[in-house]
């Protein structure tokens, strides 16, 4: 019982190693994203 177990909990893992690199690419591209938008708009007022 205790394999099985070991076995779900890594293959949780690996979908939360998934999740968590999906989550870190978004907030980096969202990031930079809104600072470049941020920079353009201070630019352009300028």
């Amino acid at each position: 019982m205790s394999t099985s177990t070991h076995r779900r909990r890594r293959s949780r893992v690996g979908h939360d190693d998934i999740f968590w690199a999906t989550v870190t690419v978004t907030g980096l591209l969202a990031y930079i994203g809104y600072g470049f938008v941020f920079a353009l708009t201070i630019g352009g007022g300028r």
